[in-house]
């Protein structure tokens, strides 16, 4: 079974680190994948890592991520679909 989101990141860093994997998996609320696309050595633009990224998801929504973001909500993933899932929404951006 596909997961519920990819959460794609352009890490700048050739691993994404463990606080940032147990943040997710704690506050998330619903299936996921991580998609971390290497550019510790420049390789790839950002909008080139996003496509590399979601080129290898399988989520049915995508969440494009830097590699130093932490999350305060919990169940904000299950959040973020119901709102995704209203009809004339298609993308959703969040500041912190």
């Amino acid at each position: 079974m596909n997961p519920d989101i990819s959460l794609i990141f352009c890490s700048r860093y050739s691993r994404l680190s463990e606080n940032l994997i147990d943040n997710i998996a704690k506050t998330i609320g619903c299936s996921y994948e991580l998609i971390a696309v290497d550019n510790s050595k420049g390789k790839y633009s950002i909008s080139e890592a996003y496509q590399v990224g979601f080129e290898r998801s399988k989520g049915e929504f995508l969440v494009f991520l830097h590699d130093d973001i932490a999350f305060h909500t919990y169940s904000w993933g299950a959040l973020l679909k119901e709102h995704l899932s209203e009809p004339g929404t298609g993308i959703s951006g969040a500041l912190s």
